[in-house]
This record gives structure tokens, C-alpha cells and sequence, in this order.
């Protein structure tokens, strides 16, 4: 079998864009259970790796969006803690998951993606299959909104060696992911309640107040743009913006992270942050230039 030909043989991209990217891959695929679960256990929109549903793919006859098929296919979703999800093997979740009903083989075979408790699944991923019932040949296609989980999605399923991989993974690269849209919408509106962005002004990092329960995410915590810092809470707004030195120093207490802010006009004291929290902190001070001093 020569390069080509075994490329289309495992997984292809056929196209991509702001649609998102176009995958093609033979039908008995989906008898594999690593290929099944090759999709990241991360959410397909906002890529949060906690606090996830598993939504099963429904394939179809037609490329349709996968959250209107569901209640007609009764595929239903699963909820994982996320200690089940870490230690669960392929089979061990594949097992926990019930097949899609009124889809022909192999596309009834359970094959999960994930989204957030935060976020919603509609227009994130389509499925389709085309199978000659006397042969059991066939071919699917799959279309991911989220082209950096299509990106990571080709990886998992043995396909970054093709050259469909090489395309998206350089535009990829090349290309500046935007911040605010790997936000949950839900994020995105309370942050709008407090943030009005002036003239050139762009949003580079929301940072959580992790003493808050995640379901209030966006109400409190920090909030760096290309030129402010802002902290704002139920009884306090305050900012400073990019030429003013910050000084912010961390401890641990109790097993959590404590951030203590100094800036020439106010201080946050306690300030719990998680680990994602504190390097997104860190790497947002650092590339907007921000006079930032850690101790």
C-alpha cells in the first residue's frame, strides 16, 4: 500500500476553516476502542479538562449538528467525577456508555466527547456515516468547530504523520489564538457585566477567586487586558493599569495557593488561586509587559 493510500485508509482531513475541520475516515474505524476514545477528555469548546459531560457522537446520514440528534436518538450523556475520568481506562469508560440506538454498525457503537457543565455542546461536532449494509463498508465523516481539538483528536488516532496533520497543525501555529473565545459563554457575559474594553483595548486572561464556587466563575478574580489589571468581587472594583508596578507574592495555606497583591493605590491580601490559575497569571503579566515583581 503505498503513503497515500494508507493515509486515506486511517484518517484524513479533508478541509478546514471557520466551520471547523472536516475529518474522513473508513467506518470499521469505530470498531477500534482507542480510536473511539481519541477524542481529548477536554471540552470541546472552552478545552477545560474538569467538570465534563460525555456526549456521545450520533452519526447520521448527513453531516448535522450533534446536539439536535441527540433527544431524537435518545443517545442521552454520561456524567464523570473527575477522579472516574483520570483513572478509567479506554474499555473501562467505552463500558459505561450505552449504545447510540437507530444508527446502523458500526456507528451505534458508543464513541464520547466532552463538554463542561459550563458550556454548551451546540455546534461543537457533527457526525456522518455511509455504510453498505450487505458489505458493512463503509465511511464516516466528522466535522470539530474547536480546530485545536481536531488537531489533538488527529494526533490521538494515529494520523499525525499525514499530511492533512502538517496543514492544520502550521496554520495552527501561525495563527494567535484568541483568548475570549476559550471562554464559556457563560463566563464571557458575567466578565461583560465589569469589563468594558476601550479603544484598543483587547481581553488577555481571566483568573477565578478559587475562594468562590466554580458555578460563580466570572462574578469575581482578576482580569488582565493589554493595558489594565482588574480585580473585582461582589463588594470591590479596582484597577491599575500597565505602566503601574505590581508587586505579588504567593504561600500556601492549607493546600491552596494565596496571592497577595500590592499596587500603588490598593492591595488584595488573600486571593485563593488554583495551579492553572497562578501560570496563566504569571504568562499573562509576562507577555502584556506588565511591571510585575513576584517574591
Amino acid at each position: 500500500m503505498s503513503a497515500e493510500a494508507h493515509e486515506q485508509e486511517q484518517l484524513r482531513l479533508l478541509k478546514f476553516g471557520d466551520s471547523g475541520a472536516l475529518l474522513e475516515f473508513p467506518a470499521e474505524r469505530l470498531k477500534e476502542s482507542c480510536f473511539r476514545c481519541a477524542i481529548p477528555r477536554r471540552c470541546l469548546r472552552c478545552g477545560a479538562r474538569s467538570h465534563l459531560l460525555a456526549h456521545l457522537i450520533v452519526y447520521a446520514p448527513q453531516l448535522v449538528d450533534n446536539m439536535s440528534l441527540e433527544a431524537e436518538h435518545a443517545a442521552g450523556q454520561l456524567v464523570l467525577r473527575e477522579d472516574e475520568i483520570r483513572d478509567m481506562s479506554s474499555d473501562q469508560m467505552l463500558d459505561r456508555l450505552p449504545l447510540v440506538p437507530n444508527v446502523p454498525p458500526p456507528g451505534n457503537l458508543p464513541m464520547p466527547y466532552w463538554v463542561c457543565d459550563m458550556c454548551s455542546g451546540a455546534g461543537l461536532i457533527s457526525g456522518q456515516i455511509q455504510v453498505n449494509s450487505s458489505t458493512g463498508k463503509g465511511w464516516c465523516r466528522l466535522r470539530i468547530r474547536n480546530l485545536r481539538r481536531a488537531e489533538e483528536f488527529m494526533e490521538a488516532a494515529g494520523a499525525k504523520d499525514t499530511k492533512g496533520y502538517d496543514v492544520l497543525h502550521s496554520h495552527l501555529e501561525a495563527s494567535e489564538e484568541n483568548p475570549w473565545e476559550q471562554l464559556p459563554s457563560v463566563i464571557q457575559h458575567r466578565l461583560e457585566q465589569w469589563f468594558k474594553p476601550a479603544g484598543g483595548e483587547q481581553f488577555m486572561a481571566y483568573v477565578p477567586d478559587r475562594d468562590r464556587v466554580r458555578t460563580e466563575d466570572g462574578m469575581s478574580g482578576l482580569l488582565i487586558s493589554n493595558h489594565r489589571l482588574i480585580y473585582h468581587s461582589r463588594l470591590r472594583h479596582s484597577e491599575s493599569t500597565i505602566d503601574k508596578p505590581l508587586k505579588l507574592a504567593t504561600s500556601s495555606n492549607a493546600g491552596k495557593i494565596v496571592l497577595r497583591l500590592d499596587t500603588q493605590a490598593w492591595q488584595i491580601k488573600h486571593l485563593v488561586l488554583d495551579r492553572d490559575g497562578l501560570n496563566l497569571l504569571r504568562r499573562s503579566l509576562t507577555i502584556g509587559s506588565f511591571k510585575s515583581v513576584w517574591q
